[in-house]
């Protein structure tokens, strides 16, 4: 059976308790450094349940999703913004030149 303490005074504590009945020091929970997904430390036994940190199925290529579990969908970006772009660079290497051949 795994034994808890607190870390302010080093009391034995139960693994369900959120604050210390010695002390009164309030316990955190764990958070994934990948993910940000928090809960209680036997929720990361097996690693983290939300993004696979630290477990044996942990797949390095597999991408990020948000700490909540809701998988976010991007919007594809319309075409025209990439000739905008182009027109963009062009007068603007057209104003440059003007301007380079007047000097």
């Amino acid at each position: 059976m795994k034994q808890f303490f607190c870390e302010s005074c080093g009391k034995s504590v139960q693994e369900r308790d959120d604050i210390c009945p010695h002390c009164g020091a309030f316990f955190v929970a764990l958070r994934c450094p990948r993910c940000g997904f928090q809960a209680k430390r036997h929720r990361f036994a097996k690693g983290c349940p939300n993004c696979g940190y630290l477990s044996d199925q942990l797949d390095p290529f597999r991408p990020l999703e948000p700490h909540d579990g809701a998988a976010q969908k991007r919007r594809p970006v319309p075409g025209w913004v990439f000739w905008l772009a182009v027109g963009a660079l062009a007068v603007s290497m057209l104003v440059l030149s003007i301007v380079y051949v007047r000097l």
